[in-house]
């Protein structure tokens, strides 16, 4: 009995097992209601419909859960204090799984619970990152707290219908987080695993234009709710430039010699490359396109993004390079077939009976998989940096 109390209480023990477990899970029981549910002739019957549920859960269900695990995991590099764990993290994955099991069954609550604790994890997450920002005097990551009540807001307006699908303008909210983090860690993980491994020269920073790519996301974002599509789609091409821009100095050929390093990068480039598809067919008003490419930066970018992280967790701490286990890569490749797969319909719109339930069991089985490979990172004391292993510069957890 003692010993299974303490397992329970190592799992509790660092945010990145629960909400990044709870982030997986979701991943798969997310798809397999809704579209794959569908295909296989299992149609769910969703409160608001099951596109609408979908968009929702795979934004704020699924992207929420790793976004409070990352931020989390990363505060005690901001903050020099304790990670949260404990009842508190118990508390707050709870919150998180009330409110997907209120959203799945909203038509037997009350219509407003759904959104409230859908935004209620949001904002706690908010609170809990803000009170060790302010007490650490770390003002620069308060820009974290202000995200997480954008998206607090967004939810509930999202499930209400106040934000019309296609959920475009939540996407690239986390787009825009995307970015935010991925121009600090990439370079930092990339210049920390060259010295490592005593490669040159090292990856360069270019804080102009990654300011100028946040910039222009974000008032993106904002024109996108305006629906002003032409010139939000002028913006997202003009974000897409200067975020390849930012990243030409990144070593990105070295960095395909390692596995984990390599998946940053290429996450990266479908980033940039699906911010620019989306910008182009706005351009073109082709708005047909845009729930295709929005697939693009969903999976391609962000749920590649969060492999690549999360991967690190797991891998070995062998005294030289953190190193995956043998599910890591093809977990990746599978992340990436499904992308590809659902990007299909665009040249080929005859495909789109055929894309979608490929592209949805491509993805079940990636995030299967990488959940086998994460295992290691359950349990066991927990090893920090979580994202991080030996440091030849002061990288750390920390974007």
């Amino acid at each position: 009995m003692r010993g299974a109390a303490s397992v329970r209480s190592l799992f509790w023990a660092a945010p990145h097992r629960p909400l990044f477990l709870a982030a997986f899970s979701w991943a798969v029981l997310c798809i397999a209601i809704w579209p794959l549910g569908a295909a296989l002739g299992l149609p769910p019957d969703l409160p608001g419909g099951a596109i609408r549920w979908h968009a929702h859960e795979m934004i704020f269900g699924f992207g929420g859960a790793a976004v409070g695990g990352y931020l989390l995991t990363a505060l005690p590099s901001w903050s020099g204090r304790d990670p949260l764990a404990g009842t508190p993290l118990a508390a707050l994955t709870g919150l998180w799984l009330a409110a997907r099991i209120a959203v799945l069954g909203g038509a037997g609550l009350p219509g407003w619970l759904p959104g409230l604790l859908s935004a209620g994890y949001f904002l706690a997450l908010a609170l809990l990152l803000a009170r060790e920002i302010l007490a650490a005097c770390a003002l620069k990551k308060l820009v974290f707290p202000a995200f997480l009540i954008l998206l607090g807001v967004a939810s509930p307006a999202y499930l209400s219908g106040l934000i019309l699908s296609p959920a475009t303008a939540p996407l690239l909210l986390l787009a825009f987080l995307h970015a935010l983090i991925a121009s600090r860690a990439v370079p930092a993980f990339t210049i920390n695993w060259m010295q490592l491994t005593g490669r040159a020269p090292l990856p360069a920073v270019c804080p102009a234009s990654r300011v100028a790519a946040l910039l222009l996301l974000a008032a993106a974002v904002l024109l996108t709710l305006t629906r002003l599509h032409t010139a939000s789609g002028a913006l997202l091409l003009a974000a897409a430039a200067a975020l390849l821009l930012t990243s030409r100095g990144w070593q990105s050929r070295k960095a395909l010699q390692d596995p984990l390093i390599c998946a940053l990068h290429l996450s990266w480039f479908w980033l940039t490359g699906g911010i620019a598809m989306l910008g182009a067919a706005r351009m073109a008003r082709a708005a047909h396109l845009e729930l295709h490419l929005l697939h693009a930066i969903a999976i391609g970018a962000l749920a590649a993004a969060i492999m690549a992280i999360a991967g690190r967790a797991a891998a070995r701490r062998t005294g030289g390079a953190l190193e995956p286990g043998r599910r890591f890569q093809p977990a990746l490749a599978l992340i990436w077939l499904a992308a590809a797969a659902r990007l299909l319909p665009v040249p080929a719109p005859a495909l789109w009976s055929v894309a979608v339930p490929a592209a949805a069991l491509l993805w079940c089985a990636a995030w299967a998989l990488f959940t086998l490979y994460y295992r290691p990172a359950l349990s066991g004391p927990p090893l920090r940096p979580v994202f991080s292993g030996p440091k030849a510069s002061s990288t750390g957890d920390h974007p």
